[in-house]
């Protein structure tokens, strides 16, 4: 099974990427070995990623966070509709003063209609916000997604919360069974452009991934992966459980959206073993 060797390969070869700097380097961001010079906040806690397209009104998403590295004076929110990393695309929301651990950032529909320049026709259920986030240091300095390390800032061992990502929530309505197409699957047991059959059920508001993991090829299927999902809103939860032998026990938690509007299912899952866990992986299926 290609899993382990594939893993422990990424694994050494991030450790290699992560300990080499230029010489000449000067923010602190780019190297993994100086980010506590510079400064970045992390995620303590997404407390609500979606907006209620039938409620857009009172709509608001929200996160805690946490920072490592110097002081922060303050975050300023900037917003796009879909995603942007290029800060000239970026529109400002607030600006975030910090006051520790726990500080709340949050953007509400109103907020992110006004500063984008479009009405609530323009969120589509299904569709998707991305909030950057710009801190500036006690001393001036300030840091985004556009000045550090990308695989540093999308590593989820730092959890950084330089992004946001918020989808506009839309009813489950089943059956939403049938074949999907893998857009991204970061365990590998599938590529891009595979197609692969997802299961009603076995409950009402579930659908299960009993035919998505294991690939055969890779491994056996123990218990299938069981997605619960609201029907208000269509955000998922993957319920711990061992669904596959790979030679080893792997089992999964995680949470997401399963959008019955537009048949998408994006999920990000932590597979793990005794032994220890192999991290978040991102889950993406299209249906045919």
């Amino acid at each position: 099974m290609k899993k382990l060797s594939s893993l422990l390969f990424i694994t050494a070869c991030t450790s290699l990427l992560f300990s080499c700097k230029k010489g000449d380097s000067t923010n602190p961001l780019l190297s993994v070995d100086q980010l506590e010079v510079g400064a970045y906040i992390s995620f303590v806690e997404k407390t609500n990623t979606t907006f209620n397209i039938a409620d857009l009104n009172n709509s608001v998403v929200s996160f805690t966070a946490t920072n490592t590295g110097s002081d922060i004076d303050h975050v300023d929110m900037f917003v796009v509709q879909g995603a942007n990393s290029d800060p000239a695309t970026w529109k400002l929301i607030k600006t975030v003063p910090y006051t520790g651990t726990g500080t709340v950032f949050s953007a509400s529909a109103t907020e992110t209609a006004t500063a984008l320049g479009i009405t609530f026709d323009e969120f589509s259920p299904g569709g998707s916000f991305t909030f950057y986030q710009r801190i500036t240091t006690k001393d001036g300095r300030k840091f985004d997604v556009s000045n550090i390390n990308s695989q540093v800032e999308s590593n989820s061992n730092y959890n950084m919360a330089f992004r946001f990502i918020c989808y506009v929530g839309c009813p489950f309505v089943a059956p939403v069974g049938g074949e999907y197409e893998v857009i991204q699957d970061d365990w590998a047991d599938w590529n891009p452009g595979d197609i692969v059959t997802v299961d009603d059920g076995p409950g009402a508001n579930q659908i299960s991934l009993g035919q998505v993991y294991p690939n055969p090829d890779y491994g056996n299927l123990i218990n299938p992966i069981v997605v619960d999902i609201d029907p208000a809103t269509g955000f998922a939860t993957v319920p711990d459980v061992e669904f596959a032998d790979y030679g080893f026990i792997a089992s999964t938690n995680g949470s997401g959206f399963v959008f019955a509007c537009t048949g998408v299912i994006d999920l990000n899952i932590e597979i793990y073993q005794p032994a220890g866990t192999y991290g978040v992986i991102h889950l993406i299926l299209k249906k045919k």
